[in-house]
Formats: C-alpha cells, structure tokens, sequence
C-alpha cells in the first residue's frame, strides 16, 4: 500500500467528511509527491468547487478536460465538463467543449443541443471580444443537423445565406430559448 493511495484515501475521507482545509492540505502533500496524478488534481478541482472559487476550478477543470481530450477519453473529458457545468452552467466554452465531446463521441444531436445552449446564453449575453461567436456555432449546427430542434428554433436569429446573426429584440429570443438554461441572475 504506497503512501500516495492512503494519501489519496485520506484526502477523499477528509472531503467526504466535510473538513476541506484538511482535505486540501493532503491533496496538496500528494501533489507534492506526484505533480501529474489526475485523481489528486480532479479531486483539487472538485475541492474549489466546494470552496465557490469558480476562477480556480475553471482552470483546474480546464486543463484536466483538455488533457482527457488529447488522450480521447471522451467520457472523462465529459465527467469533468458536466461537473463545472453543474456550478458554472453558463460557462460558454466549457458547453462548447461539452459539444465538441459529444460531436467527437458520434452524438451529433447531444452537440448541437450544447451548441445551441451556447448560443442561447451569448444571445442573452454577447461575448464583446467574439461577437461573432453565435453565428459561428449556428454553422456547426447546420454542418452537423440541419434538420435538429436546435438549427430550427434558432433559424430566426440568423440570416439564411450568410449564416450572420440578425439584430433581434431581447424579449423575443427570451420566448424561444431553451427552457433548461436559467436567465442571468442580477
């Protein structure tokens, strides 16, 4: 039984327990220890989570999701994702990431769902440095499911020959949305 698996027990026993600051005290031994062991590192991440330090699980998850989709363990890869996502669900590129998992897994209509989740959120809330980000996820939409829930509902919002985002009142798309993503909480 080597030292980094109790450590790792220790930790998750800690975690389970509700005593963070001993579990992060561990994981940060273990780490010391084995700098590139992914339990200990997901496990750190899970940890900000619990914390509400969103910045420092984002990058955490971050790179661990970007690891897992060098190697092309897709299921990890959406483990981790669905797991930020359940705290920060309108993290646009992790939704985007969530879709290029599920488009690289062959489910194109799971992609496109996250897709145009995406796309509902930077209606609601433009991304000033990328506006041209909705338009360019409704393209993927139409390479991968012209025909989907998603590339129909969203149709309106974007000009059918250039594929460019339309300029809309707020309150209509308010009423097309997707339902499962909640409004920006003031």
């Amino acid at each position: 039984y080597s030292k980094k698996a109790e450590l790792l027990e220790d930790a998750i026993t800690q975690m389970n327990a509700g005593k963070y600051g001993r579990s992060s005290a561990v994981l940060k031994e273990l780490l010391a220890l084995d700098p590139q062991n992914m339990e200990a590192r997901r496990l750190f991440a899970t940890l900000h989570l619990r914390f509400g330090s969103l910045l420092p699980a984002r990058q955490a998850f971050e790179a661990l999701a970007n690891e897992a989709l060098e190697r092309q363990d897709y299921w990890l890869a959406e483990s981790l994702l669905q797991e930020y996502l359940a705290a920060g669900p309108r993290c646009v590129p992790f939704i985007e990431k969530l879709g290029i998992v599920y488009q690289e897994k062959g489910d194109e209509l799971a992609a496109v769902e996250e897709f145009g989740k995406a796309i509902d959120i930077l209606l609601d809330d433009p991304d000033a440095e990328n506006p041209s980000r909705p338009a360019q996820l409704y393209a993927r939409i139409r390479d991968l499911a012209p025909a989907s829930p998603p590339a129909f509902r969203l149709a309106s919002y974007f000009d059918a020959q250039s594929g460019e985002l339309l300029a809309r009142p707020a309150a209509a798309h308010a009423e097309l949305r997707d339902p499962s993503i909640s409004p920006v909480e003031p």
